[in-house]
């Protein structure tokens, strides 16, 4: 894509309040935990009962498919032992 095609189509995102580049944006995040479980090889039913979450609301979370509270990013982030900037993909490094 040519440079000025790109920063177009960065404006017309940001025109229409961040619309699918968010969205896109918030998948990633929530990417994170699914990559820190398979790293430690824990199966979800194991993490979802060590944070005392049933397993269908650990497995939304973990799939972007519900809104991440903010204590519960915090939850998650201490269990993994990583930030909570990395669990969201706002942060490269996890400490």
């Amino acid at each position: 894509m040519h440079c000025s095609a790109y920063i177009g189509t960065f404006i017309d995102d940001f025109k229409k309040g961040f619309g699918e580049t968010y969205m896109s944006r918030k998948i990633e995040k929530f990417e994170r935990i699914k990559e820190l479980r398979d790293y430690y090889g824990l199966k979800q039913e194991y993490v979802a009962k060590k944070l005392g979450y049933q397993l269908t609301t650990y497995a939304r979370y973990e799939h972007g498919d519900v809104k991440l509270p903010a204590q519960e990013a915090k939850k998650i982030a201490k269990f993994f032992h990583v930030t909570t900037d990395y669990l969201l993909g706002m942060d490269k490094y996890k400490k």
